[in-house]
């Protein structure tokens, strides 16, 4: 699996981190978020254990920055 190759090439992500990941709502962002939440179950057989967040925001809502 191409991308579980390059996490671990570049060591994107160690034991221990807190990933977030920010979504639009589209495709893109909920494949990756779907594919981060994969690589989770496969890093924990490998002894790499990280909390996997997500947060979408509404650029429709006032509060919007």
């Amino acid at each position: 699996m191409f991308y579980f190759k390059a996490l671990q090439e570049f060591d994107m992500i160690r034991d221990g981190d807190r990933v977030m990941v920010c979504l639009s709502g589209g495709k893109d962002s909920l494949s990756l978020l779907h594919t981060l939440h994969q690589y989770q179950f496969y890093a924990k057989s490998k002894g790499i254990h990280f909390t996997l967040g997500a947060a979408t925001v509404d650029p429709g809502s006032s509060a919007y920055d």
